[in-house]
C-alpha cells in the first residue's frame, strides 16, 4: 500500500491534467494486460515443478526486477516537484475543453 499511494500521487503531480486520464488508463492497461502473462507462468512453472519453487522464482523475479527498474526509471533524479502545477479552477464543461 506503501507502494502504491507514493506511486499514483508522484504520477498525478507529475502529468498535466489534460492527459491524466489517457495516463492512468494505460497504466491500467499495462498492468492488467502482463497479468495475465505472469498467471500462466506461474501456472506453467507449478505444474512442472512445485509450487514451492513458483513462489520461490516469483520472489527472486521480484527482488531482481527492483533495481533494473530503478536504474531504467527517471524517478532517481527527480529532486523537487518544481514543475508540480495547481489545479485550475474552471466554470464549464466547455471551458475545461477548450482549455
Amino acid at each position: 500500500m506503501v507502494f502504491f499511494i507514493n506511486y499514483l500521487t508522484l504520477r498525478q503531480v507529475v502529468t498535466p491534467d489534460a492527459p491524466l486520464g489517457c495516463v492512468t488508463a494505460t497504466m491500467i492497461c499495462l498492468t492488467v494486460a502482463t497479468a495475465l502473462f505472469g498467471g500462466l507462468a506461474g501456472d506453467w512453472i507449478a505444474e512442472h515443478a512445485a509450487l514451492r519453487a513458483t513462489l520461490f522464482l516469483a520472489a527472486l523475479g521480484a527482488i531482481a526486477l527492483v533495481p533494473i527498474v530503478a536504474w531504467a526509471s527517471p524517478l532517481l533524479r527527480l529532486r523537487t516537484l518544481d514543475e508540480a502545477q495547481e489545479p485550475r479552477q474552471t466554470e464549464s464543461v466547455a471551458e475545461e475543453l477548450a482549455g
